[in-house]
């Protein structure tokens, strides 16, 4: 299950859902996230390839878990890369 000290790595596609979708997400589910005591890295995401090179870019052994936020695309480069 989820503990409540995890670390997360969150990526937002900022080009999704004409370019709400980081408001909305800053407005209240990483919110939600940090009052449950969760650390996040949030990494924007706003052109094709953006998500699978952060992540090739990144130790992803640091985190408990990693979240996407975009469409098919977003979530599809971030596996490819895993």
């Amino acid at each position: 299950g989820i503990r409540a000290s995890e670390h997360w790595l969150i990526i937002i596609n900022v080009a999704t859902g004409k370019g709400k979708l980081h408001e909305t997400f800053t407005k209240i589910p990483l919110e939600m996230l940090r009052d449950a005591h969760f650390t996040t890295d949030v990494l924007e995401s706003a052109a094709k390839e953006d998500t699978r090179e952060h992540i090739l870019r990144l130790d992803i052994t640091k985190y408990d878990g990693i979240m996407t936020m975009g469409g098919d695309g977003t979530v599809h480069e971030a596996v490819s890369a895993m």
